[in-house]
């Protein structure tokens, strides 16, 4: 065997040694099995059982192995159980090796020399190892088989297992080493169990046999032999049972309450029976941890527990009572959490327990009993608190299971149920021994807790009553326990260390001592002991903050309850109690801040101090008010006012930076104030002075801050009792500057005092300003000589004294709105400001007040409105440090800035002035930066939308879009909607601020001054008036006015030389507004911008000057002219030139529009001086120089339009209006306007417009101080497809607004390239083309249209400031250029008329204009621009009145030979392209009436000449879709009404979807029926299809347009083939939606006189004229009528002297007759006036002005045959919709039809029409028969008409030509109207459910009358009265209704008729029936009440209009 091992190389030293030390322990168990290899017959035989095996064998094997084997098994334990672990492989080799050698020993046992069982020693060290590497069923294997083999020893073997485990002991094997080795088995067995967590019930079954069994082998070791392993028992079947419990639901709970029973026994008797508590402990824990789902096994295992430990109690040990106990407390509080039944089940049996223990057996001692007694009253006490269960919701932590509402929980029920429990215990409460005393104490504090938290959340109903009881409940027993608890708390705070009792259960005692002083308000028991033990608390030392907060909360509830209760008495108890808590508290805190002053808690923050004081105060200040509400009397509250103040005083010595007593003091004045009702026993009343000037505990310094709180509250009690409160102030004022700041030191404070003295005064109103300003100054005076002999410690001097200048400065403003004072004065207090250093700043900012902040703001506001910003600088650097030093970032500073548009002056161009940006980059190294502007503004969408739009003017400059300008579109791509959502949003706000209207207000401003350069006026009005409505808002509840009528100056030749209708008779600032700059209020951490007055007013006033500018530009004059005098008013009234020059600017223009030249001249010359006399007080420059501009091309435009209007002096007036013009011009090229943007410095010059570097779609442009040198690069211009045209067309409308340069897609890019090598040199060949719909203009350096690229891209906000300027600069010079053409012109001298158009048109295009350019712009250049549809939005207005002036002196020059030369390039310019332009103006202009009613009248004009004008004739090419006659029309009639269109539209807008809610309704551009009704598209590339539209949507009715053409349209006669005479024409269309239209121009001759008969009569009238006092005024001024037709004037003036002269005569009847007799004279006269007009302006051509008959089938028939016959037989092809025209519109003479079916439906004519053969004779033949066959239809029924005369000629009277007098005839004042009140009325009528038909229907019985209102016509009344009342109409007569009646009853009917004089506005003014959303049709019946009066240029006025804007079908 040797041999063998040692053949394979393994000796039994390398095993032991491998086995000892190796790591590698792999193939080691093989190893071995090589090396035992002798031992395998041995081993084999034993496993087969087979005989006995030889003795020598097993000697001879032992000898040599079994030194061996020793030596391994004891080194197989140690490798098996070393630390750390060895690899669990190579365990288990050596657990295989273990087993082999094990069995090698036992095979060989018999040939040792030991004991049987010693061998199984060995075996239990396997057991052990197998145990520790948790192989456990292996163990059990083992350990059973050792069991096994020690019953093997006596003989009899037990094999079963679920039999007999552990041996049973005899006499054979009773031995101690048998014994401990069987215990130790059964040990480490039970272990395995445990360990293993075995989920089999068996084995816990097995686990308590072998304890059983085990039992009499313990008898054998002995109590010494066993204690360790049986406490290893004892812990491992603990394990087992707290297992059993935590998995309850996978076991029987018999098995586990026996396995309990076991193990608690097992732990009596091992030496751990003193853990049987912590044991019971943690079967409770585990328990409790799975209450939700094992309930009953739980409850039963838990009872078991109690009963196991009570049990223990019995044996006497008071231990045993302890550990009871404490299980009990945990069960308990445990309990807490669970359900009510758990706490049910749990209450029973504690109540079992309490009988037990109460029923104990007779034989235990005295001593034991107390004991019992004592543990039964423990429990029962707890038992109370599980039974009542809903009580258990009311625990501290409370339980998410007893949810109050579901359980339905009756506190009436749960209080009465606990007081009747307690009533048996009520004997029984004793105060007990010190052991179980914190037993008893923790019983009560779990009962009396969760009673205590229930009454405080119950107080209410407690001490009220409860609802479901009628009777109040009395609660004596709760009441006796929570005096229980305050004694036996009392009791135990003494036995224990007092600190740790308080610190342990404060919430406890807090809780039950507010709730047993609660009760004693129910129970009128114990109020006294419960008040002292909450007094004793109060001042106990070792109170905490916590507790004292709880108290005072706690009791200020309850005192809340009582005083609602109306209990004031009761009520003042516990609010007593409470603030004596609160200033505990309030001492605790101050105390603690200043001993923990480094340490950071939110608890003892300034803040949390603050906060807790000023609350502590208000409390107080509460319990005064109710004092004084139960009758106590002022020397009894005053000693508590007392008391209060003395704490406060006394925290404030630890804390000098507590609040003033705010609360308390105003009370104290409230009472005051209320108890004293003679004013004069002020000798009598206190004050606090006289209350405290006594106590030692207050400093003087102290009493004086509180004398001046109480001075404040005097002044804000004025209400109360206002002389009470007058004389207080005044003797509260005198104490503290005669008693307290009586000192030389106390200048300061005496200051402030008159300060105080002299808000008081400007609260008074504007009388105290006087007062206030002589205060203000005493103060200044006093402080100026303190400060000057000490500067250098005077900070707090130095501040008060800038604010009382500042302060004085801002009344000056109010009392003498011009005086120089107020400068000097903030200039002052900014010298003040300014000379203290940063580092002084710093240290005394909490010295400033954020009154400072607010003066500042103020001023730097006032001096903005004032314009003066002289010292702005300064400003901006105080502000910028004031928020510095309060931690407010510098992005904040300027957003906030930004916020109160507090960076620039009123009216300025920028928004951000020089002043603040040199300031601001002193302090900010980015402060140019747009990128850190945007950055700031990123707080607030509203921020940032705001500032993007105040630059987005900068983005509409036409551009190039394909360059790559990032930065650039930002501005693009803010939309009117983002501005209109976050504007709404803003100002429908809950609940709205003057803040966010007043921001609302900014964005709707800049809005429309956005939309105003675009030329989009009415959605710019629509937004200029919200923003106005907002503002208005904010400044009515800032200022206060007063009015009064003026009556107008007229001068001896009848012009109004004045025009004040009403004027302001005072005006100034709210009382309570202009006192907010005096307010002492730090202010609180967070800041935000300040609005001030100012700047409202500021805002307001621009709000007036932009609606009243829109509204003068869209023809609003009177409305404009009301508004601007308004604001004209305030600005001269509060001294602001500025503000005041602009409004007269504006004035000025109305009235020079209006033809009342001297008004114009004044305002103007008012303006010019303004100007002058503020020159000094202006400082800045632009706007300035702006307003001397706009001034001087104001006057230019008067001279220039006074020499349109008169004869005289015609070359005088032209020369001074050049004049005004040219000087102008030279103040806007001053160097001052010169900058990198406006004048780049010099580079290479170029002959091209080029822009190189966007031809190659590279880089931008970059705008610097220094442009420089840029090489040429070959330019690449893409090819425009027909594809990219379309889709340009299909554009969203935001992108094609005008936003865009277009090209023509014919321009090729060879020749562009030419261009820019320098090959091609001509004019016309600077346009190229980016590749996309873009021109790009290039002037020198740089591309002027690139320019504002290169400032995004440079991101300098001063370079997007200039360019804001330049375009201002510009758009000025476009003007005044055109001016001076136009003068130049109208002189003669066409060449500087050609040189002024020429260079405004430079002024669009160039990159400078202060330096000539080697490119010149020329007329050809503008032809050029034209074909390309080049549009810019910022210069719009500018750039369509520069096409329309251009295109004009282009005709005119092109129709004069005699002018015509060649060095004037006007007449270059082809027909096609003047055409075009015009079109472009007209596109452009569309929403500026005046302008589009030229361009529309010029554009009709030459489509009518294309037909017969050969130079015209290239328009006829120039559509496919429409024909002349189309165009000539759609122009025709665009031209008519154009002011009241603009008028109606704004209306429309203003209309709102009632089922729509959002911010888009209230704006026009989402209106359907503005977008249907425009008068234009947007784009010119859409006016064909918008012209087909319009043809499409005319309705079946004729329309006649009319209109007569004067002067201007002289240059006719050069283009016509003969030589008309007349200086006049007369146009008039036909329109109807059958037919085409026709087109008609006339030469009329003018109506000068009437009969000569009527010589004799006319002398009369005159003479009559000359004796009247009347003046009869002309409703129209000056119109085309006085040249053409001045007889009808004549006949009106002589009809009104008539009637005003008969007045004068006496009545007889001589006179009766005289009278009528010259009144039929004048209606003949009239009759002849209209025949002549009919016959010398019509002629035979009247007949078009009749409607189409209404039988037309055999018209049709004929029409038809006609076309045919003229086809076949004439060769002469005529569309079919013109000979319908032509013969629909009547008519019965060939040659006019001849002439309009030649002409295409368009004619112009010079003389009588003859047929001039250019038809056939059977031409003529064929129409002629068609006439006849139509016969005479002069007086067939026709169809009706709609007349649309022109506004200068609305006053004749069309509908009584005589042609028309059996004719159907309506007025309307534009076509536009018509479709706008026919698709009203249908819309109107569809949501009544009527159908809607070719004429609004009305019912005419639905009608409402007004019948002489005025009471004076009788005749009248008499003869229609009855006829009314038969009819059964509603209305009244002879009296006069309210406007709010009348208003209802146009509302509500379908007609008004009207009798009375005049036109009944009178009765209901215009502006209130234009509110209307629907009206009747009106028939008025007044005198002159269809007339409309004419305001020179602006739209009429007049009832008809009135009513038509308001809905009226008729009028």
């Amino acid at each position: 065997m040797a041999d063998s091992g040692t053949g394979s190389g393994v000796t039994e030293s390398s095993l032991l040694s491998k086995l000892e030390s190796s790591s590698d322990l792999s193939g080691i168990h093989q190893l071995y099995f090589s090396y035992l290899q002798p031992f395998s017959p041995v081993l084999k035989k034993q496993s087969n059982k087979s005989p006995k095996i030889d003795t020598t064998t097993l000697r001879s094997l032992a000898k040599k192995f079994l030194s061996f084997i020793n030596k391994s098994l004891s080194l197989l334990p140690k490798r098996l159980n070393e630390t750390p672990k060895i690899d669990s492989s190579y365990a288990s080799e050596l657990f295989d090796t273990y087993k082999l050698c094990f069995n090698c020993l036992d095979s060989i046992s018999s040939q040792l020399a030991c004991k049987p069982h010693s061998l199984q020693i060995q075996r239990l060290w396997l057991i052990r190892c197998y145990v520790n590497w948790g192989r456990y069923e292996e163990a059990q294997l083992e350990g059973v088989s050792v069991l096994g083999f020690i019953e093997n020893l006596s003989g009899k073997r037990n094999g079963n297992l679920s039999g007999r485990i552990v041996p049973e002991l005899r006499k054979e094997n009773d031995d101690k080493d048998i014994a401990m080795l069987i215990l130790d088995v059964v040990v480490w067995l039970v272990k395995c169990v445990a360990n293993a967590q075995s989920k089999e019930e068996e084995d816990y079954y097995r686990v308590l046999s072998m304890v059983n069994e085990t039992q009499p082998w313990l008898r054998v070791i002995g109590t010494d032999g066993y204690d360790k392993l049986h406490r290893m028992l004892v812990s491992y079947m603990s394990k087992c049972a707290l297992f059993l419990v935590g998995e309850l639901a996978n076991f029987d709970v018999n098995l586990t309450c026996k396995f309990f029973v076991e193990t608690f026994s097992e732990y009596r008797r091992s030496s751990l029976n003193d853990q049987t508590e912590k044991f019971a402990h943690n079967i409770c824990s585990s328990l409790f941890s799975q209450l939700d789902n094992e309930v009953l096994a739980s409850e039963k295992i838990l009872t078991l527990v109690l009963d196991t430990m009570a049990n223990e109690c019995m044996v006497g040990k008071e231990k045993a009572n302890v550990n009871f106990l404490e299980l009990a407390v945990y069960v308990a509080i445990k309990c807490r959490n669970a359900t009510v039944d758990f706490c049910g089940a749990v209450a029973s049996h504690f109540k079992k327990l309490a009988n037990y223990f109460s029923q104990s057996p007779v034989l235990v001692t005295v001593i034991l009993q107390a004991r019992l007694s004592t543990i039964d009253l423990i429990m029962r006490l707890y038992a109370i608190t599980f039974s009542v269960g809903d009580l258990n919701y009311y625990s501290r932590g409370g339980n998410s299971k007893i949810p109050k509402a579901e359980n339905g929980i009756s506190v009436p029920k749960l209080l009465l149920d606990v007081e009747n429990q307690l009533q048996s215990l009520r004997t029984s409460i004793t105060v007990h021994t010190e052991t179980y005393m914190p037993f008893y104490f923790n019983a009560l504090k779990f009962l009396c807790e969760p009673l205590s938290e229930l009454i405080q959340s119950e107080r209410k109903d407690i001490l009220c009553g409860f609802d479901e009881m009628s009777f109040p409940i009395k609660l004596p027993n709760i009441d006796d326990v929570f005096q229980q608890f305050r004694l036996v708390f009392d009791a135990y705070r003494k036995s224990e260390k007092e600190k740790y009792v308080y610190e342990d259960n404060s919430r406890a005692v807090f809780a039950v001592a507010t709730a047993a002083f609660t009760l004693s308000f129910t129970t009128n028991q114990n109020l006294e002991e419960s008040t002292s033990f909450l007094k004793e608390l109060i001042s106990i030392k070792w109170v905490q903050v916590s507790g004292l907060k709880y108290l005072y909360a706690c009791l200020h509830n309850v005192g809340l309850v009582l005083y609602r209760a109306n209990r004031l008495k009761e009520a003042t108890e516990s609010f007593n109690l409470s603030c004596q808590a609160a200033w505990k508290c309030v001492m605790h805190f101050c105390r603690k801040f200043v001993s923990n002053k480094d340490e950071s808690s939110s608890e003892l923050s300034e803040d949390a101090i603050t906060a807790f004081v000023t609350e502590t105060c208000a409390k107080s200040a509460f319990l005064l008010d109710i004092l004084h509400q139960c009758g106590t009397g002022s020397e009894e509250i005053s000693m508590i006012l007392t008391d209060f103040l003395e704490s406060w005083s006394a925290a404030q010595n630890w804390f000098d930076k507590i609040p003033v007593p705010v609360a308390l003091v105003e009370q104290w004045v409230k009472i005051i104030c209320e108890e004293t009702e003679d004013p004069e026993d002020e000798c009598r009343v206190q004050t606090i002075y006289s209350l405290m000037s006594s106590s030692s505990k207050m400093p003087k310094e102290t009493l004086g801050f509180l004398l001046e709180q109480e001075l404040e509250a005097y002044r804000e009690m004025k209400s109360l009792n206002p002389e009470l409160c007058k004389v207080m102030q005044t003797t509260i004022s005198n104490i503290l500057l005669e008693d307290i700041y009586c000192t030389k030191d106390s200048i300061f404070q005496k200051s402030r005092i008159l300060i105080a003295k002299a808000r008081e005064s400007r609260a008074c109103g504007v009388q105290g300003l006087n007062e206030c300003i002589e205060f203000l100054s005493e103060a200044t005076s006093n402080m100026s000589d303190m400060y000057e002999k000490n500067k250098e410690a005077c900070g707090p001097v130095c501040n008060l004294l800038a604010v009382a200048y500042c302060l004085r400065a801002l009344c000056t403003q109010e009392a003498e709105p011009n005086s120089k004072l107020l400068v000097q004065d903030i200039g002052c207090a900014l010298k003040l400001w300014l000379s203290q250093d940063h580092s002084q700043a710093v240290e005394q900012v909490d010295m400033v007040s954020h009154n400072t902040l607010i003066l500042l703001y103020n001023v730097c506001d006032l001096l903005s409105l004032k314009g003066c910003m002289d010292v702005h600088s300064d400003i901006y650097e105080l502000m910028i440090r004031f928020f510095t030093c309060k931690n407010v970032s510098l992005k904040e500073c300027l957003a906030m800035l930004w916020q109160s548009k507090s960076l620039s002056h009123a009216l300025c161009t920028s928004h951000v002035n020089d002043a603040f940006i040199l300031t601001f980059s002193k302090h900010c190294k980015l402060s140019q930066s747009l990128e850190f502007w945007k950055s700031c503004m990123e707080k607030s969408k509203s921020l940032e939308i705001g500032f993007q739009q105040c630059f987005s003017v900068i983005s509409t400059l036409s551009f190039p879009s394909s360059c790559n300008h990032d930065r650039a579109t930002e501005c693009a791509h803010l939309t009117i909607d983002d501005i209109k959502k976050t504007a709404f949003d803003l100002s429908n706000s809950v609940p709205p601020s003057s803040k966010s209207l007043f921001l609302s207000s900014n964005l709707y401003y800049d809005l429309s001054e956005r939309l105003i350069s675009k030329g989009s006026m009415i959605e710019a009005l629509s937004y200029a008036k919200e923003a106005h409505r907002l503002r208005t808002k904010l400044f009515q509840k800032n200022f206060i006015y007063s009015i009064e009528q003026h009556n107008d100056i007229i001068g001896e030749n009848g012009e109004i030389i004045q025009k004040c209708g009403y004027g302001l008779k005072s005006f100034h600032m709210q009382p309570s507004i202009a006192t907010t700059s005096w307010s002492n209020d730090k202010g609180s951490s967070e800041f935000d911008f300040i609005l001030t007055p100012w700047n409202i007013l500021r805002c307001y006033l621009e709000s007036i000057l932009q609606v009243g500018t829109i509204q003068e530009i869209v023809g609003n004059g009177s409305e404009a002219e009301a508004l601007l005098l308004w604001g004209k008013n305030i600005s001269s009234f509060q001294g602001l030139p500025i503000i005041s020059v602009s409004f007269s600017t504006i004035l000025g223009k109305l009235y020079r529009k209006q033809q009342r030249w001297h008004l114009a001249e004044k305002e103007l010359e008012s303006a010019n001086h303004t100007l002058v006399d503020s020159f000094s007080l202006y400082s800045c420059l632009k706007c300035r120089l702006i307003l001397e501009v706009t001034i001087d091309q104001q006057l230019g435009d008067l001279f220039r339009s006074r020499f349109n209007s008169t004869i005289d002096n015609k070359l005088e007036g032209l020369s001074k209006a050049e004049t005004f013009y040219r000087s102008a011009t030279e103040k806007l090229k001053l160097s001052e306007w010169k900058n990198c943007v406006s004048d780049p410095k010099e580079t290479i010059s170029k002959n091209t417009m080029f822009c190189d570097r966007v031809l190659v779609g590279g880089n931008d442009v970059i705008i610097s101080s220094d442009c420089g040198n840029h090489e040429e690069q070959e330019a690449i211009q893409p090819k425009v497809t027909r594809k990219g045209k379309k889709t340009a067309k299909s554009k969203p409308q935001e992108q094609r607004v005008t936003s865009r340069i277009t090209r023509s897609s014919k321009q090729k890019s060879v020749n562009v390239q030419n261009e820019l090598k320098g090959t091609q040199k001509s004019k016309v060949g600077h346009i190229v083309s980016c590749g996309c719909e873009v021109t790009c203009v290039f002037d020198d350096a740089n591309c002027w249209h690139c320019v504002p690229f290169g400032v995004m891209k440079s991101s300098s906000l001063t370079s997007a400031i200039h360019m804001k300027w330049e375009c201002t600069r510009r758009r000025l010079l476009v003007k005044l250029l055109i001016g001076i053409g136009k003068c130049s012109w109208a002189r003669g001298e066409t060449q500087r008329a050609n040189e002024a158009f020429v260079e405004s048109l430079s002024v669009l295009v160039s990159r400078s204009t202060f330096h000539p350019s080697k490119f010149k712009a020329s007329f050809s250049f503008l032809g050029e621009l034209i074909k390309n549809n080049v549009i810019a939005d910022v210069f719009a207005i500018e750039y369509a009145a520069l096409l329309y002036n251009m295109c004009w002196f282009s005709l005119r020059s092109s129709s004069d030979n005699v002018t015509r030369n060649h060095s004037c390039d006007m007449s270059f310019i082809p027909i096609p392209i003047v055409v075009s332009g015009l079109k472009l103006s007209f596109i452009v202009c569309r929403e500026v009436p005046e302008l589009f009613r030229k361009v529309s009248q010029l554009l009709a004009v030459l489509y009518t000449l294309s037909p017969s004008t050969k130079a015209f004739s290239p328009l006829t090419l120039s559509s496919n879709s429409l024909s002349e006659n189309q165009w000539a029309s759609y122009f025709h009639q665009a031209s008519l009404g154009t002011h009241v269109n603009y008028q109606l539209f704004s209306r429309l807008g203003k209309q709102k979807d009632q089922n729509t809610m959002d911010v888009d309704s209230i704006f026009p551009s989402s209106s359907t029926s503005l977008r249907l009704h425009r008068l234009a598209p947007e784009s010119v590339l859409d006016l064909e299809d918008f012209i087909l539209k319009f043809f499409q949507g005319l309705p079946g009715a004729t329309i006649i347009c009319i209109s007569i053409l004067g002067d201007d349209a002289c240059w006719l006669r050069t283009f016509l083939p003969y030589e008309p005479s007349n200086h006049s024409w007369i146009m008039f269309s036909r329109l109807n939606s059958d037919c085409a239209p026709i087109v008609i121009v006339l030469p009329i001759a003018s109506i000068l006189l009437g009969s000569p008969n009527d010589e004799d009569s006319s002398s009369d009238i005159l003479f009559e004229k000359k004796s009247s006092d009347k003046l009869w005024h002309c409703p129209w001024g000056h119109t085309v009528v006085d040249e053409v037709a001045p007889l009808f004037r004549t006949i009106l003036e002589e009809s009104y002297l008539s009637s005003s002269g008969y007045t004068t005569l006496e009545d007889t009847k001589q006179n009766r007759l005289i009278w009528w007799n010259r009144r039929r004279k004048l209606d003949q006269r009239l009759g002849e006036f209209l025949r002549d007009m009919e016959d010398l302006w019509f002629g035979p051509w009247k007949h078009l002005l009749l409607g189409g008959l209404s039988d037309h089938r055999h018209i049709d028939f004929l029409q038809k045959k006609l076309r045919k016959d003229l086809k076949s037989k004439c060769k002469f092809d005529v569309h079919e919709n013109i000979i319908k025209a032509v013969i629909r519109g009547g008519g019965h003479r060939k040659e006019c039809l001849s002439e309009l079916i030649k002409k295409k439906g368009c004619y112009i004519g010079g003389r009588a029409c003859i047929d001039d053969g250019g038809l056939s004779s059977l031409v003529s033949d064929l129409l002629l028969n068609t006439m006849h066959e139509i016969g005479e239809e002069d007086y067939a029924d026709r169809e009706p008409v709609i007349l649309v005369p022109d506004f200068d000629i609305q006053m004749l009277p069309w509908e009584s030509l005589p042609v028309l007098r059996n004719q159907e005839v309506y007025r309307m004042p534009s076509v536009a109207s018509i479709s706008c009140t026919y698709d009203r009325c249908c819309h109107f009528q569809e949501k009544v459910g009527e159908d809607s038909s070719l004429f609004p229907m009305i019912d005419p019985l639905d009608a409402y009358y007004l019948l002489n209102p005025g009471g004076d016509l009788y005749r009248t009344e008499a003869e229609f009265g009855n006829w009314f009342k038969d009819q059964n109409f509603e209305g009244t007569a002879g009296t006069s209704p309210s406007v709010d009646e009348l208003s209802v009853a146009l509302k509500s009917h379908d007609l008004f008729i009207y009798l009375g004089h005049g036109s009944g506005v009178q009765y209901i003014p215009g502006g209130e029936i234009q509110k209307l959303e629907r009206c009747a049709a009106t028939l008025l019946m007044g005198c002159s009440s269809g007339s409309l009066s004419l305001n020179g240029s602006y739209t009429p006025k007049g009832a008809p209009l009135y009513y038509l804007f308001a809905g009226s079908p008729e009028s």
